[in-house]
């Protein structure tokens, strides 16, 4: 089903196979909500991200401009603007190609899906440290309140344990902290030594760690030492010795809790809505198609002399617009509690 606004036409989550955005992946279109190529000037990062994108994107920018962009950005609406909610450094990669217009899958949702969906495909794709996904967890269970560590760990596909032992690491102190981000210590061998309470012997067996690539076996039998009050220099070095003669493979650090098996990013529905109400879906895509109108309108507005008569007429039906959003929202919460329903992410008109 094709919807058409303004003149732009815009494809439904119903739309044949056919019709899908080229080299998109059918989870994006059974599992999301509209797809539209969106004006760049429109599109906004998040003001809460989840890593810090300090790495060259030459080399993605370069697969893109070769191949197109296979997969694309995820976007919310954000008033009269849209935020980025997966795809951070695909959008970048698409500016540096001076792209005027993305390809957009544009959700209507709320501050914990959106959340969700970032943290899910940052953890799947590994993009990632050990100390980010705990800060990101953080701010899920503790800071948000969004939900406890069992339920964060169905939300991103892995184990309550995972979780936990991410979590760990931000007691660790600052120096050790920064061992894991620059991949001096695994994340293995640091929840192993966040089971030390003592900071100066954290930071002592960090080093040790980091100087010479203890294995696992070695770190766990040191921190052992440090429990029972032995000195943990003369484990490290006895079991150095007695594991001298084995071969080298049995040397390799081994994870301390096997990751739970990783699903299809697009296979975990994020902020999936109740499909016994269908109404719902309709009035949201309505509110969506509207305001993807009016913010492209709004932006050949601004490009319009004030003194012009074709200005006043594209203001007017801008506001018309606004009105039409304002309509189906009121439809919406009219609808809601009628069915005395809770819906969490009824959109604020822009």
């Amino acid at each position: 089903m094709r919807v058409s606004a303004l003149g732009m036409t815009y494809i439904t989550t119903r739309a044949p196979t056919t019709r899908l955005m080229k080299g998109c992946s059918p989870h994006y279109h059974e599992t999301l909500g509209l797809t539209d190529s969106v004006d760049t000037k429109l599109i906004v990062p998040t003001k809460r991200p989840l890593r810090e994108y300090k790495e060259d994107l030459q080399e993605l920018a370069a697969s893109i401009r070769e191949k197109g962009l296979i997969e694309p950005i995820i976007v919310r609406p954000i008033g009269g603007m849209f935020e980025v909610v997966a795809g951070t450094r695909r959008f970048e990669a698409c500016k540096r190609l001076r792209w005027s217009r993305v390809p957009c899958i544009i959700r209507n949702i709320s501050d914990k899906d959106a959340f969700e969906m970032s943290l899910t495909e940052n953890i799947q794709r590994k993009t990632m440290n050990a100390v980010e996904e705990a800060m990101a967890f953080e701010r899920y269970v503790k800071m948000k309140g969004w939900g406890g560590e069992s339920a964060l760990a169905k939300k991103i596909g892995k184990s309550q344990e995972y979780v936990a032992q991410r979590l760990s690491l931000l007691s660790l102190p600052k120096m050790v902290k920064q061992r894991i981000i620059r991949r001096q210590i695994n994340p293995s061998a640091a929840v192993e030594i966040a089971r030390v309470h003592d900071p100066q012997a954290q930071v002592a067996l960090s080093d040790r760690v980091a100087e010479e690539r203890l294995p696992i076996t070695v770190v766990r039998q040191a921190v052992h030492s440090i429990k029972s009050g032995s000195p943990w220099q003369v484990a490290v070095e006895s079991s150095q010795a007695g594991m001298s003669g084995l071969p080298g493979s049995l040397l390799s650090d081994v994870p301390f809790a096997q990751d739970s098996p990783e699903p299809d990013f697009f296979e975990i529905r994020a902020g999936q809505k109740d499909h016994g109400q269908p109404e719902f879906e309709q009035l949201d895509n309505g509110v969506l198609i509207l305001k993807l109108a009016l913010a492209r309108l709004s932006t050949l507005v601004d490009n319009v002399s004030e003194e012009s008569d074709v200005w006043e007429m594209l203001a007017e039906k801008r506001f018309l617009i606004h009105e039409m959003i304002d309509s189906l929202i009121k439809t919406k919460v009219k609808l809601n509690r009628r069915l005395g329903t809770t819906v969490s992410d009824v959109a604020a008109s822009p």
